[in-house]
C-alpha cells in the first residue's frame, strides 16, 4: 500500500501516512473489544441519523 502519491518532481506528502490506530486489532483493544467497536459504532450512525431526519423535517428542537 502506498503511503504516498507523487507526480514527477513533486516531492510533497498529497495524503497522512497510516496511524497506528488504523489496525483494526487496535481499534478492538481501545473499544474493550468487538462488541465495544460495534455499540460505539452504531452510537455514531444513531446521532448521524438524528441530525440527518432533524434536517430532512426541519425539526430542530
Amino acid at each position: 500500500m502506498h503511503e504516498f502519491l507523487q507526480e514527477g518532481d513533486d516531492t510533497c506528502e498529497q495524503s497522512p501516512k497510516h496511524a497506528p490506530t488504523d489496525r483494526v486489532d487496535v481499534l478492538y483493544t481501545l473499544a474493550g473489544g468487538r462488541g465495544g467497536l460495534e455499540a460505539g459504532m452504531q452510537t455514531g450512525l444513531n446521532a448521524l441519523t438524528l441530525l440527518m431526519w432533524s434536517d430532512v423535517t426541519g425539526n430542530w428542537e
